[in-house]
């Protein structure tokens, strides 16, 4: 990514001219403007120089646009601003996830618990067939048990 002053190093194309330039054709530029300082890819010292060619070959401005539409890829840029509205909804989807994550836990957990109470019933139900057993065996009298 480059400055404008290190695009005009680069290509000799006055500052001045690269900004109308940029401020003009910004759908075929690709920048990046960062703390309110624009860098520019490599890309678009192409489309700069390419503008510069048209234009000292006598092309204007709606002409250069339309030559521009069929060689090179807009460029689209989409702004993420940030509001109070936006922080706060930002806010909440966190909150839901959370606690979704805090629910899916505690069902699994309940499944979990499920499970090992039917094991424990199932167990209960055998000692007390066990216990029957017994308590029958006590009621008949000691000769029969042999």
């Amino acid at each position: 990514m480059w400055y404008i002053s290190e695009i005009e190093a680069k290509t000799g194309i006055p500052e001045n001219t690269l900004r109308r330039y940029a401020r003009l054709f910004a759908d075929y530029i690709e920048s990046r403007t960062i703390n309110r300082r624009t860098k520019y890819s490599n890309e678009a010292i192409d489309v700069f120089n390419r503008i510069a060619d048209l234009y000292n070959q006598g092309y204007s401005t709606p002409e250069i646009k339309d030559l521009l539409d069929q060689e090179v890829p807009k460029e689209i840029t989409v702004k993420q601003e940030k509001t109070p509205a936006t922080e706060r909804l930002t806010k909440a989807l966190e909150t839901l996830a959370d606690q979704k994550e805090r629910i899916e836990r505690i069902e699994e957990r309940e499944q979990e618990l499920t499970r090992e109470s039917q094991e424990l019933h199932q167990e209960m139900d055998k000692l007390n067939k066990r216990l029957d057993n017994i308590e029958t065996r006590k009621r008949r009298p000691w000769w029969k048990i042999f």
